[in-house]
């Protein structure tokens, strides 16, 4: 299945939010990243694989919010915990370049991290004996909505937040 509202060449798209069982492991169909939403880019930043990355990208994050207006900075420890998730996961299991780009309105924020993996991302089934595998859970529940798309050779994973804790709507017309 594709999806065509960007018009991105029917590149397949992955959403976080399908309304079923949220232990599910695969994610449902979803919009491309800033699709019919105009925003601000607030931050765009690339982001080497090294121990000190999530860290830095956190402290960009909140430079970036601390400017933006009301609401935005009210939600600056969600954006961090999503954006560091996101980020992680984008340097654990997908391919350099990895690239962070955050997209403001007026009382919402996307983040989208790409990296040249082309290979989307699963959420693992929730175990107590697992360490590690809770991170698009913890972006599961703090975001809005989420999803994955192809992008020609790799992959957008992106993320929205609301201060009202609802997508963004796209402009009418």
């Amino acid at each position: 299945m594709t999806n065509r509202n960007a018009g991105a060449e029917d590149a397949p798209t992955v959403r976080g939010r399908s309304g079923g069982d949220p232990a599910d492991s695969e994610a449902a169909l979803g919009s491309p990243p800033s699709a019919g939403r105009a925003g601000e880019l607030l931050l765009d930043l690339c982001v080497d694989a090294d121990a000190s990355a999530v860290p830095l990208v956190r402290r960009r994050l909140s430079a970036a919010l601390s400017a933006a207006p009301p609401p935005l900075p009210q939600l600056c420890a969600d954006i961090a915990i999503v954006a560091g998730e996101l980020v992680t996961n984008a340097l654990l299991h997908g391919a350099p370049p990895v690239r962070l780009r955050l997209v403001g309105g007026a009382a919402w924020v996307r983040i989208e991290v790409n990296d040249a993996s082309e290979v989307l991302p699963v959420r693992p089934r929730d175990t107590v004996e697992s360490m590690t595998g809770r991170g698009l859970a913890l972006v599961d529940a703090l975001a809005a909505d989420w999803g994955t798309t192809a992008n020609g050779g790799g992959k957008i994973v992106w993320a929205e937040l609301a201060a009202d804790g609802h997508p963004p709507s796209p402009p009418a017309g």
